[in-house]
């Protein structure tokens, strides 16, 4: 008896993610609506989407349930090894890998979530495997397994029943991650993404509440990348010099009111993509080559401040913005330049930036996940953070 497909190789699996990407793409509003677990912070559509594109392209992963995907294909990538090809059988222990590995990397694995249907589609692909040799008929067999293990969520997790919804991502690792840093301290200071750009700081309130821990002081950055990087190098730095937790998030709202970013963009497909901007006007602003420059509200969002035709006038206008902000001259002060394949750009920020300010410090990195799979290639952002009038008295209060 003839077989269908017998194996799968790189290309094969290659265009399956990108078709599932563009597919969950095209339904990420509806999963956005229907994310009840762990909160309803309604980005996870959005988040998955990101994250499946950005696993094509070699990005990061973004959100919660970015990592739990990117924690899947991880041990989903172990279990193939170097292999060029692989069977069904070897497609199976696959999956099956990548749910142990998802389930490990949790410390109160929930059924009822993303987990589950992951672990019953591990069980159907290894009967799969022993019955047929066709990869095609492996497929449908997996994907059969996969829609029933998803229609069988509401029953498993009261959130969802309550909701008439099917789980739409999942808890995260934030208390594995906090009970590990308080068995090595007596307090923990989390600096967390902005709540205005990701569910990430409410995920962490509700693991601190369903895992009832104590001596955990959240804060929301309201910021990302290096603006995210710098608050947690400033708290790094009190919390050497002998402050307490609380007194480390009350210093790092008084600097967080005085800082801020200005971003830019050099091409508008991955904000098309992530939904941050209309088909219409990416085209518009494409066509006559305008150039973005966005900052971050009060709240974290990311608001539109300027924009500017030509990609040769954009360094001396987000200077000029720069210049704006931090008039009068501040005394303390930290820059953070992230680019995405902008090298020179950067470059050429940060000699301008170290002459005109002689700042503490002046960071250069690549862009983190967030940044690069929203902004694309070519963005930049800096980051300025002003720490002028810190109290010196707060620095010897004890712990506790």
């Amino acid at each position: 008896m003839p077989r269908g497909i017998a194996y799968v190789d790189g290309p094969r699996p290659a265009r399956s993610r990108y078709a599932a990407a563009d597919w969950v793409h095209a339904g990420r509003e509806e999963i956005n609506r229907i994310n009840v677990f762990p909160v309803p912070d309604g980005d996870t559509g959005t988040n998955f989407s990101l994250t499946l594109r950005a696993i094509s392209d070699a990005l990061r992963a973004r959100g919660n349930s970015g990592m739990m995907l990117a924690h899947f294909l991880l041990g989903f990538a172990e279990s193939i090894g170097n292999r060029a090809t692989a069977t069904a059988p070897d497609v199976a222990r696959a999956l099956r890998r990548g749910a142990d590995t998802l389930y490990s990397a949790l410390d109160e694995p929930r059924e009822g979530t993303i987990l589950t249907v992951a672990r019953d589609a591990a069980s159907a692909a290894e009967k799969a495997a022993e019955t047929s040799e066709d990869m095609a008929d492996f497929m449908r067999r997996l994907l059969a397994e996969g829609q029933q293990a998803l229609a069988r969520t509401p029953s498993l997790l009261a959130v969802l029943r309550e909701a008439g919804v099917v789980d739409a991502g999942g808890k995260g690792f934030f208390v594995k991650t906090f009970r590990s840093s308080l068995a090595e301290a007596d307090e923990v200071v989390a600096v967390l993404l902005s709540s205005g750009l990701s569910g990430t700081f409410q995920a962490g309130q509700a693991a601190v509440k369903a895992a009832n821990l104590d001596h955990i002081e959240l804060f929301d950055s309201k910021s990302a990348s290096l603006g995210l990087g710098m608050l947690a190098l400033r708290a790094a730095e009190l919390a050497e010099s002998g402050w307490n937790a609380k007194a480390i998030v009350n210093e790092l709202e008084r600097v967080r009111s005085q800082s801020g970013l200005f971003l830019t963009v050099d091409r508008y497909e991955n904000l098309l993509r992530s939904g941050r901007v209309s088909r219409g006007k990416a085209w518009l602003a494409g066509m006559l080559d305008v150039k973005p420059i966005l900052s971050l509200d009060q709240t974290g969002r990311v608001v539109p401040v300027d924009r500017v035709r030509g990609r040769d006038q954009l360094v001396a206008r987000v200077l000029q913005w720069v210049d704006r902000a931090l008039t009068p001259r501040p005394r303390a002060l930290r820059f953070g330049i992230a680019h995405a394949e902008s090298p020179e750009t950067a470059e050429r920020l940060r000699t301008a930036l170290v002459a005109a300010y002689q700042p503490r410090d002046c960071f250069v990195a690549l862009a983190t996940g967030v940044l690069g799979t929203h902004a694309g290639p070519g963005a930049w952002a800096v980051c300025y953070q002003v720490e002028d009038g810190t109290p010196e008295l707060q620095g010897k209060e004890s712990r506790g």
